[in-house]
């Protein structure tokens, strides 16, 4: 960082700039802001900054209600593997809910916990709950 930056950011920020602590006293200051004013959420491979209510559930339930208001929420399966899908864990809105195994590093951290979770992970876990579903149709 040069002199001229490292003054702006000690200045405004009024934190401590040294070549040991910046990259990430400051990245993670200004994250820490950005996730307070926006929302943040994450998967397995990837992280998203958005608008404090948008989630998974919000989007699904405006589906529904746009083009499938016939349906019943309790004949709605959501499905999902990391805590960018809590949402679709809430009982109170998809009583059918499933969470594949790879959830499970995250049960801990999560508010809203899946129904039912399957054996295995990923693509395979899915996978398992269409043969199931099939079995049982």
């Amino acid at each position: 960082m040069d002199n001229q930056s490292q003054f702006f950011y000690s200045s405004i920020f009024k934190i401590s700039i040294s070549p040991k602590n910046y990259h990430f006293s400051s990245l993670d200051w200004a994250f820490k802001l950005i996730c307070e004013k926006s929302g943040f959420t994450y998967s397995h491979i990837q992280g998203h900054l958005k608008p404090l209510n948008q989630n998974k559930a919000n989007g699904l339930t405006t589906l529904k209600e746009t083009y499938f208001p016939e349906l019943s929420y309790s004949e709605i399966m959501t499905v999902g593997d990391s805590p960018n899908d809590e949402s679709l864990f809430d009982k109170n809105l998809f009583p059918m809910n499933v969470g594949v195994a790879n959830i499970a590093k995250y049960l801990d951290r999560l508010e809203h916990q899946p129904g039912y979770i399957t054996n295995l992970s990923e693509s395979d876990g899915f996978c398992e709950l269409v043969q199931l579903i099939i079995r049982v149709c």
